[in-house]
């Protein structure tokens, strides 16, 4: 009897051993129960960390939008960084761009509200048109405005210096309503 006794002990203790191994090297997962409220509510708070913006682009003589999806913050100078990193992703991916830039630094001047944004190069070609060039800022200042950013006026640097071009005056900051009256 003592032999049945002791072969059960062994038997159990050698299950336990083997389950303990197998969980630890991750053989098989335990799920536990949650409570579909929970469940429901982590769902609807993951969704509110995204938002979705609209970054817009002049192309073919007729205004485009594209839809993007941000992570939502309270940062706005981050915000602006994400947003015109991806709007310059599209203006290249559709044409509107036919040279690849980046933006190296944004930032947005507390008292005057005013964004300052560097790019590693000039955006636009210098031999391309006054309209082209144009279009360009005012797809920029259109694709801020209507993300609602907390910005008055957008002054445009390359390499933290102020853009010089021969068409467009870049030395002073761009007011965000634009200049055109079909940008709106």
């Amino acid at each position: 009897m003592k032999i049945f006794y002791l072969s059960i002990c062994c038997l159990i203790s050698a299950s336990a051993a083997i389950t303990f191994f197998a969980y630890r090297h991750k053989f098989f997962i335990v799920y536990t129960a949650w409570p579909t409220s929970t469940k429901n509510g982590a769902i609807q708070k993951a969704q509110e960390v995204f938002i979705k913006k609209d970054c817009f682009f002049f192309h073919q003589e007729e205004w485009h939008s594209e839809q993007i999806t941000l992570l939502s913050t309270d940062d706005s100078t981050l915000m602006l960084r994400t947003l015109i990193s991806q709007w310059l992703e599209i203006m290249k991916q559709e044409g509107c761009m036919k040279q690849s830039t980046r933006l190296e630094s944004a930032v947005i001047a507390s008292p005057s509200m005013i964004a300052y944004l560097s790019f590693e190069d000039i955006p636009f070609e210098r031999q391309q048109s006054i309209q082209e060039k144009w279009h360009w800022m005012e797809s920029l200042l259109k694709t801020i405005r209507e993300a609602h950013l907390k910005v008055q006026a957008v002054h445009i640097l390359v390499n933290h210096q102020s853009l010089e071009d021969v068409h467009l005056d870049f030395s002073y900051a761009w007011p965000i309503q634009g200049f055109s009256s079909n940008a709106l």
